[in-house]
């Protein structure tokens, strides 16, 4: 179908006390005849047609705005897909984004349509650079934000878990490998910085400097290793399975070490944002991925719930459960740390 926009504008002088009536007509019919339909009876019609595509998982809960905000969310969603290219807003944030795509692609599949996260995996494919990393963004703003390689791989490996399609994930096999190794290099060219971690990247935007590590970052890679450890072995590559497992435990083995030490040397009973940063909201959004969905944080380790415990305390305890993030509330961080929560109230 296509679109169509533009803007009218009027001189209308009211004065004071007064009133007007304008009436606007217009007729839309796309080369046909336009509809005489009832206006109540188009609009039941189309209500319909909006339910049928968004209430294929139903969400029943005590509070109906909760379970209307879920279905408005996700038409929302949908809405801005509409081409194919799932995005996270409508104005700053309208390009396509590797980052909101990999959660944007598991909101789809829980909510029952999977068929429109398929549609991103081949915009996804448009982002990877010939050194086997992917720039973050659509936008072209820049390739320095190192979480995006390890949320490719998981993507891409997200598909294969929910499909089985040995055939899809033996042909992008490649992109999965050559990113891989674009993260292990990446930790070797850090210069100065600490321990082995991934190097400075402006990163999750909202973390703060670009000449900053950020352990956001570490989380997503460790993820996207095992994913792609878990990618060879689906596919009997048994020793590229071992290499990348290997890799996945030497980086999380190096992002613990860098964590403790600086709990060490500044008394801190927390994962901070990274080894430049450790008293910002950052802290709290950049360890948000960690527990959810990388599943890289064990939620049972006690330097795991005292972090977050903390993290309550001083962004969100506060603020009526809302996330406080650098003097504003984040609803996109806030929904991830609830996530986190909720999985820690099992252990």
């Amino acid at each position: 179908m296509p679109t169509v926009s533009g803007a009218i504008g009027y001189e209308i002088e009211i004065k004071p006390g007064c009133t007007r009536t304008i009436s606007f007509r217009t007729p839309v019919g796309f080369g046909k005849r336009v509809s005489r339909k009832p206006f109540a009876t188009a609009l039941g019609q189309f209500k319909d047609q909006w339910c049928d595509q968004i209430r294929r998982v139903k969400v029943s809960l005590p509070d109906k705005r909760f379970s209307d905000c879920f279905y408005a969310s996700l038409a929302y969603l949908m809405i801005l897909s509409d081409d194919g290219a799932p995005r996270p807003g409508s104005a700053v944030y309208e390009p396509f984004w590797v980052r909101d795509n990999a959660y944007i692609a598991d909101a789809y599949y829980y909510a029952g349509r999977s068929d429109l996260a398929e549609q991103s995996l081949d915009q996804l494919v448009k982002l990877q650079r010939n050194d086997g990393g992917f720039a973050p963004t659509s936008a072209g703003v820049g390739n320095s934000e190192h979480d995006a390689h390890g949320e490719a791989i998981y993507t891409f490996v997200q598909h294969y878990r929910r499909t089985k399609d040995a055939a899809y994930l033996k042909k992008v096999w490649p992109r999965i490998e050559s990113a891989a190794k674009y993260i292990d290099a990446l930790r070797h060219c850090q210069g100065d910085y600490n321990d082995s971690i991934l190097p400075p990247s402006m990163s999750a935007e909202d973390l703060g400097s670009e000449k900053q590590q950020h352990y956001w970052d570490d989380f997503w890679a460790i993820r996207g290793l095992h994913d792609a450890s878990f990618a060879a072995k689906a596919l009997d590559r048994q020793q590229d399975a071992a290499r990348l497992e290997e890799q996945a435990q030497s980086l999380t083995n190096a992002t613990w070490r860098s964590i403790r030490k600086l709990a060490k040397d500044h008394s801190i009973r927390y994962i901070p944002n990274g080894p430049q940063d450790i008293t910002s909201s950052a802290m709290a959004r950049g360890t948000s991925c960690g527990i959810w969905p990388c599943d890289v944080l064990n939620p049972s380790d006690p330097f795991v719930k005292s972090s977050f415990d903390i993290y309550w305390k001083k962004w969100i305890e506060g603020h009526n459960g809302g996330f406080e993030h650098k003097n504003e509330y984040w609803p996109y961080a806030g929904l991830d740390l609830a996530m986190d929560y909720l999985m820690l109230e099992h252990y």
